[in-house]
This record gives structure tokens, sequence and C-alpha cells, in this order.
């Protein structure tokens, strides 16, 4: 049968994994899969979904903080002093052990090994497709970005399988964004332009490339601050 791999985009990692453990518990018996097992892939599943959802948490405070930062350095002496971005607690909600989706690719080994596995099954699952090629309309790459010494930025990505990426910047506030090229290597280190010698905000996004042209979906932006 065509197989349809687990997600690689973060947004679909929470719906599959919720689908994949309601039909683990149904179909996961008779496929060999012990209740030690279920229970545990229960405990990622809550895990996982925990992760995702504070990820974007800590994502937008680190933005909050970047801004707090800047003002508290470089803003108006006479201005109010702005609020304390507060980072959200790391408290995982169940017991777990590392290794979420590894975990899971060794039950899903485990039931397609099984004669009792079946067409319907997989489709339950969602781990059955007529089109098991990832779509590049729903991947996109993640980004991070670190600042170096003397105004040098250094930004990160993943593959993912795919060629490379096609990465853009600018300072926060501009409107415009501006092509940095295609890149099939990471990291990447740039040196936005300067004039003051003051930091500066830069936000980078990225798309994936495939024969030298971008596809898929714009990454989320990410913010970083120079160190002049």
């Amino acid at each position: 049968m065509p197989d349809k791999q687990i997600p690689r985009v973060e947004s679909e990692l929470v719906p599959f994994f919720v689908n994949f453990q309601e039909k683990l518990v149904t179909y996961g018996p008779s496929l060999g899969i012990s209740p030690t097992e279920i229970a545990m892939m229960a405990n990622h599943v809550a895990n996982l979904t925990f992760l995702i959802n504070v990820n974007q948490q800590v994502a937008d405070t680190r933005e909050a903080f970047t801004d707090f930062k800047q003002t508290m350095l470089y803003g108006d002496v006479d201005g109010a002093t702005p609020p304390t971005p507060a980072f959200p607690a790391i408290n995982l909600p169940e017991a777990g052990e590392p290794g979420i989706i590894t975990y899971a690719k060794l039950l899903i080994r485990k039931m397609k090994s099984t004669t009792k596995y079946t067409n319907q099954m997989a489709e339950e699952f969602g781990l059955w497709s007529d089109h098991p090629s990832p779509d590049p309309e729903s991947n996109m790459p993640v980004l991070t970005a670190t600042a170096l010494p003397l105004g040098e930025l250094e930004v990160r990505y993943r593959k993912n399988g795919r060629q490379g990426i096609q990465l853009e910047w600018r300072f926060k506030g501009e409107s415009e964004w501006k092509n940095l090229g295609r890149w099939t290597t990471s990291p990447i280190k740039f040196t936005p332009p300067s004039e003051t010698g003051q930091p500066q905000i830069v936000e980078f996004r990225a798309r994936y490339t495939e024969k030298d042209s971008p596809v898929g979906n714009f990454s989320a932006v990410i913010t970083v601050v120079t160190t002049p």
C-alpha cells in the first residue's frame, strides 16, 4: 500500500498524533501493541501537544522580550517602563522520555509487521495516501537566528529532504523584504548594513527550494537583534 509518513510540519503533528492515539487504543491490541506501549504513547502525545503549543508561546514572548530589551537599553529616558515579558513555564504534563516521534515510528513498524494490518486501518491511522510525497504547499522551513559579534548574524535551518532555502530579510518596521539569495547549506552568516553602529532588529523568513525554484509556504518570521 502507498505509505504516508508522519508529518514534518509541526502544525500538523498534534492532530495527527491525537488521531493516531485514538486508533491505537482501538486497533493496537490486535496488532501486537501492548497496554504498556499504548499508555506510553498516550503520555508521549500529551507531552507533544504541550511542547508544540508552548513553542509558539516562547516564540511570541521572545519577540516581546526583544522589544522590551530594546526599549530598556535605547528607549526615551522620559518614557514609561514597558511591562516585563514572562516566559511560560516548561513543565511536561506527563512523565515521559525523549524520542516521541522515534517511539511512534517503532510502533508503526511493529504494526505493519503483522498480517492483521489492513489498508483500512492504515487510512484510519493517517498512514495511507495515494500521494505519499510531502505536499510542498504545506511544508515550510523552521529558522533560528543568533547574533554574533561585530553585527554578524547566523541563520540555521533543516533541509527536511529539500534542496535548500530562499532567504529574505528586512529591518523591523520595513514593509519590503530583501532577497538574501538561495542557500543549500546551514548555517548562513550575514552582516546587515549599519550606519549608526547601534543594535538593529532584523527579521528573516524563508521558503524551501526545489530545482532552484521556491516552493511551499514562507516560514514564520523570526527576529534577532545585532550585537555591534
